[in-house]
């Protein structure tokens, strides 16, 4: 289960509903059967995880035909309302912030001089676009330049990543400075391939991850091995969110138009956790709010 699922499920507690999690298994036949069997299970409300609500649309517009309010997390390219199909909210972060803010730190990082890899999976819609984000914004830095643009799914990353790195590292050698991906789980697989080739733990290359913010990228930057940053999900305060803004839906509110401002974690800023805590006492603000 999700961060931000784990956080919906605590918040879910505390205001006094009964949340169920069905895994559509992170395949597209599997997330329709999972979006099918909630809607047959006629809740009050679903929440979508991470996945295109435009995929699934014949499913949702069954969804509010039926009266079942709809809220997203990174169910659309960016956070707010989505009207075709219908979501009420969707939750997240910025993603064209995030990308650029992702690019625009290994432009830093680098004083202006970085030869960066992009991985992505330009089979997701939204990964696709924070990655030609993170090209442009590389692109547009004078003394910048992208060596590739490499595409693998999401789902093999682990497993895929490490030869795509030993051909990047014969191909580049020391012209590759910076890796920016659209998630640290290109990073999980890249480890054993740049131990490998002896390069050094704290970089080159220096990793860079625009989203996600996962326990092993918290270890690896903590430890200055193999990922310099990663700008995370705040995932728990997410969940509570998804909650709220469920909440609201019922009472006939309007959406919060709430987005979590963005933090970029490195070995400096890390802290002792293995997960992004925003310092904003967001539970008590929704249990005042709550009365609960």
């Amino acid at each position: 289960m999700t961060g931000s699922m784990e956080g919906a499920r605590e918040a879910a507690k505390v205001i006094g509903w009964d949340f169920r999690l069905i895994d559509g298994g992170g395949t597209p036949s599997g997330i329709t059967a999972a979006l099918q069997k909630a809607i047959d299970q006629k809740p009050d409300g679903i929440i979508l995880g991470a996945f295109d609500a435009q995929g699934e649309a014949p499913l949702l517009a069954q969804a509010s035909s039926k009266g079942i309010t709809v809220v997203g997390w990174h169910s659309g390219d960016n956070p707010g309302p989505l009207t075709d199909p219908a979501v009420f909210y969707n939750v997240g972060t910025d993603t064209t912030k995030v990308a650029q803010l992702a690019a625009q730190f290994a432009i830093a990082r680098s004083n202006g001089h970085t030869g960066t890899v992009i991985f992505t999976d330009d089979s997701i819609p939204i990964a696709h676009s924070k990655a030609q984000i993170m090209q442009d914004t590389i692109e547009s830095c004078k003394e910048c330049s992208v060596l590739s643009y490499v595409s693998i799914p999401l789902g093999a990353a682990v497993e895929r990543t490490p030869q795509k790195v030993n051909h990047l590292l014969s191909r580049f050698g020391s012209r590759w400075t910076d890796s920016v991906a659209i998630n640290d789980l290109y990073y999980d697989g890249a480890v054993s391939s740049l131990r490998k080739a002896r390069k050094p733990p704290a970089g080159p290359p220096f990793n860079t991850s625009g989203g996600d913010g996962s326990v092993p990228a918290f270890k690896r930057i903590r430890a200055g091995e193999y990922q310099t940053a990663t700008i995370p999900e705040p995932l728990h305060e997410q969940g509570w969110q998804l909650i709220d803004e469920l909440n609201r839906a019922f009472a006939g509110s309007p959406p919060s138009y709430y987005i979590a401002p963005l933090h970029v974690v490195t070995k400096k800023n890390i802290g002792s956790g293995n997960v992004y805590e925003p310092p904003n006492g967001y539970r008590d603000h929704y249990r005042a709010v709550w009365q609960r």
